[in-house]
């Protein structure tokens, strides 16, 4: 297979897992409407038979709910089994994948080092031959930095030639002051961690923009580009 043809079947392949970005960021929207555990939307809900997903946001033993990267991942693996294109394509997929470099400190200082220890990736996609072509990482809430950096160090090292993923899920955001707080606290991280742009980033907020008076969930992945 020539240069062209990799390039080719990598922008297919791109095209399919965007769509399942989109769905599986639909899927969270309607997790958090109408699944919280202890919130009833009686007056919205959809009609019995018309569940999108049934994963349930769970709540704290204070009654808040929790908004964690598991909820997405889950979603991502709903949409992706649904996916006529995955099927198509005989694509499959594994969990908390081992990495093929060592690591250390990921906890302080992320770094590749040969005489550190595996880590793992949240998932990788396989084609028909049993090879990674799309390694993939879930994040929410914003997390810190070192969070950041260790999960695009490892996207970066372990996705030479292949398609990565970086994937977010947020309660809010605050419109118009993407160089401040989340948003600007995003980019910071997102660019210092992935300089030449090669893992692409994807981002959604539940609430969608603090200032809307209308809470809705909300595509913001244009926001950190």
């Amino acid at each position: 297979m020539n240069e062209k043809e990799k390039n080719d079947l990598k922008e297919i392949l791109k095209g399919i897992i965007d769509d399942i970005v989109v769905d599986a960021f639909s899927r969270i929207n309607y997790a958090y409407q109408y699944h919280r555990e202890g919130v009833i939307n009686e007056d919205s809900a959809p009609k019995a038979g018309e569940t999108k997903t049934r994963i349930v946001f769970p709540h704290f033993s204070n009654g808040e709910t929790r908004i964690s990267e598991q909820e997405l991942r889950f979603a991502f693996v709903e949409a992706f089994n649904a996916s006529q294109a995955v099927k198509d394509n005989n694509l499959f997929y594994s969990v908390e994948t081992p990495t093929r470099l060592k690591y250390k400190d990921f906890s302080s200082d992320p770094h590749q080092d040969d005489n550190g220890r595996s880590g793992e990736l949240d998932m990788v996609i396989f084609n028909e031959k049993q090879e990674r072509v799309c390694l993939i990482e879930f994040k929410a809430n914003n997390a810190d930095a070192t969070d950041h950096e260790k999960d695009l160090l490892k996207l970066d090292k372990e996705g030479d030639g292949i398609l990565t993923y970086f994937i977010e899920v947020l309660k809010s955001y605050t419109a118009g002051d993407e160089e401040t707080k989340t948003i600007g606290s995003l980019k910071r991280k997102i660019k210092l961690n992935n300089k030449e742009g090669k893992t692409l980033i994807r981002c959604y907020a539940l609430e969608g923009n603090r200032r809307s008076n209308n809470k809705k969930g909300e595509d913001i992945s244009h926001l950190l580009e």
